[in-house]
């Protein structure tokens, strides 16, 4: 149980900068995508949401900043640690609201096959519990 913090805040440092690539992504696309024939990210309810993300992860970047100076110090507890790994893996994974796990997120219908399946959500799943069916 020695390394576990450890190994839980190196699974957040590579979850919180496929997280920040994402939104990264998320921003470039929704300069470039036009629809009624204008940039979606001119639209009020995308700049909600993407100031939404935007907030979303910087806080985990703090968090996850702050763990590794605890974990520098020797005081990084084991629940922090998990509390980081869980945050910036749902960040990353899409599993929750903040974050999209790509781009398509903001995609019109016509779209949707607009980008391949891949990069840094490759292999993840959105976790459907909690949908209404």
């Amino acid at each position: 149980m020695a390394g576990l913090p450890r190994e839980r805040l190196s699974v957040a440092t590579v979850a919180v900068g496929a997280a920040g690539r994402m939104l990264a992504d998320t921003l470039e696309y929704a300069k470039t995508r036009e629809a009624f024939g204008r940039p979606i990210d001119t639209f009020q309810h995308s700049r909600f949401q993407l100031g939404t993300m935007k907030a979303e992860l910087t806080i985990a970047l703090v968090f996850h900043d702050h763990c590794v100076t605890e974990l520098d110090a020797g005081s990084l507890s084991v629940t922090d640690a998990a509390k980081v790994k869980w945050w910036t893996t749902e960040l990353q994974g899409g599993h929750r609201p903040p974050l999209p796990p790509d781009p398509r997120r903001f995609r019109l219908p016509q779209g949707e096959h607009d980008l391949p399946a891949s990069g840094p959500t490759a292999g993840c799943r959105p976790s459907t519990a909690g949908r209404r069916r």
